[in-house]
């Protein structure tokens, strides 16, 4: 018997994030994608084809936002972290932080499977950047979601529901999401995040 194989991803609930629309919405318009991928194959059976055409034409009135897989815009080659930070501060908090910001060590090893772009130290009232993040190919509004949501733990401190502490909490994610680019940004970031695994190349 012949068969068919599909592609997918796997993904969290975090994913749905990333969207506007609501969670069924984000899933049909990816199962329309997954099955106009699979009418791209020749062998498939002609009653199971119309079958999955009309699936599509069903659904067709439920559009949602693609991912972009790109985002133009200015690179992060702007290496002054204070004067983002400044502007950040004046525009979503009224001026009212006051923490330090620094580059972090540049780590000259390859990340394996995940990246951390940036840190608070609550002791400290400090704010530590991955250097990775000043290469020119990341887009500077990574570099400053990246900034704000370390500015949020200063200003939405980790709080304790249900016996546990929470540093992501709903407070947190809505002051978040007031940054104009966060989803742009995002994007970006799940788009391209493994690129940023392997160690920059020597500033000259």
């Amino acid at each position: 018997m012949d068969s068919t194989q599909v592609k997918l991803e796997l993904f969290n609930d975090n994913y749905f994030d990333l969207f506007e629309k609501e969670k069924n919405e984000v899933m049909t318009s990816l199962e329309g994608r997954v099955l106009k991928s699979v009418l791209q194959k020749n062998n498939l059976p002609e009653n199971f084809r119309s079958l999955v055409q009309a699936h599509l034409k069903k659904n067709s009135a439920h559009p949602c936002d693609e991912v972009r897989q790109d985002l133009a815009g200015t690179p992060a080659a702007e290496k002054d972290l204070r004067a983002l930070y400044a502007r950040l501060n004046r525009e979503y908090f009224d001026g009212g932080m006051a923490v330090r910001i620094e580059w972090g060590k540049n780590v000259k090893t390859a990340n394996r499977r995940s990246l951390r772009f940036g840190s608070y130290d609550s002791r400290k009232k400090l704010i530590r950047i991955h250097p990775r993040l000043k290469q020119d190919f990341v887009p500077l509004t990574v570099l400053e979601l990246t900034i704000y949501h370390e500015m949020c733990h200063d200003y939405l401190p980790p709080v304790k529901r249900n016996g546990q502490w929470q540093t992501h909490h709903r407070d947190f994610k809505r002051k978040e999401r007031e940054f104009r680019h966060y989803r742009e940004a995002m994007h970006w970031e799940k788009a391209h995040w493994a690129k940023l695994l392997a160690p920059s190349p020597p500033e000259s």
